[in-house]
């Protein structure tokens, strides 16, 4: 096996060799190739990296700009509790000051969420003037802002993206501007998918998709037939193996 060592490679750190340890040696080799195609990407690293791409699109634009951290929200319900459309992004926010509204979620669940919309509060405190912190609809219009920007860590099937612009694009007002090219719509990612990224990008606003880094999957990996099938008989038989310790546990 190749095992050089490179301090990004997660197989490299100490969860990285535990996690190994539980395969058996005999499936250790396929376990290392699969580990050893996943990249470290430290805290800083992500957030000085998905700042640098925020700032670097975000300076082309002549006007303000107002940002927003994507995040699940709420869907109208069914008489019988199923969900329908996602409810309109202003309807379901609150503003406290009357420029901006709740960047994050009432959940508190709020991993990556929170870390987005810190970095899009460092950046817009840094020039408070020409970018927006989750700004009110009045406060977009007050600016005459050229673009909105919907920013997120990771896009992976693009459902959450495209379902986050679906609630500005119920909003009459956004799809004006939108109709009237008074404003663009950007989502910018610090990683994604090729088939997430392409999906986003189809929605109805015509967005421009932004990512700092691919994210390789299953599919895109040049590992050839022979490596392929050994990897999916790898992950059945050790899925198959995690199903029976959690029913044996029930």
């Amino acid at each position: 096996m190749d095992k050089i060592i490179n301090p990004k490679k997660l197989i490299h750190t100490q969860q990285g060799k535990k996690w190994l340890s539980q395969f058996k040696p005999i499936d250790q080799e396929i376990a290392f190739l699969i580990a050893n195609n996943l990249t470290l990407v430290s805290h800083t690293e992500f957030e000085r990296n998905l700042l640098t791409k925020l700032e670097e699109i975000a300076s082309n634009v002549a006007g303000t700009v107002g940002f927003f951290a994507i995040r699940e929200l709420e869907k109208e319900k069914t008489s019988e509790g199923f969900d329908r459309k996602v409810v309109p992004f202003y309807s379901q926010v609150k503003s406290y000051d009357g420029k901006s509204v709740n960047a994050l979620s009432a959940s508190s669940d709020q991993g990556s969420e929170a870390k987005v919309a810190n970095i899009i509060r460092q950046l817009c405190k840094s020039n408070p003037q020409k970018y927006l912190n989750h700004p009110t609809l009045e406060n977009l219009r007050r600016n005459k802002s050229d673009a909105i920007i919907f920013v997120d860590d990771f896009i992976g099937s693009g459902g959450r993206a495209h379902e986050f612009l679906d609630a500005f694009w119920r909003e009459k007002t956004v799809v004006s501007w939108l109709s009237g090219k008074q404003i663009s719509f950007h989502i910018i990612a610090y990683s994604g998918t090729d088939s997430g990224v392409y999906y986003a990008g189809r929605h109805s606003s015509n967005p421009h998709v932004h990512i700092y880094r691919d994210a390789p999957t299953f599919n895109t990996f040049h590992w050839g037939s022979e490596k392929k099938k050994r990897v999916t008989e790898l992950c059945r038989k050790y899925g198959h193996i995690a199903n029976k310790r959690r029913k044996n546990m029930w």
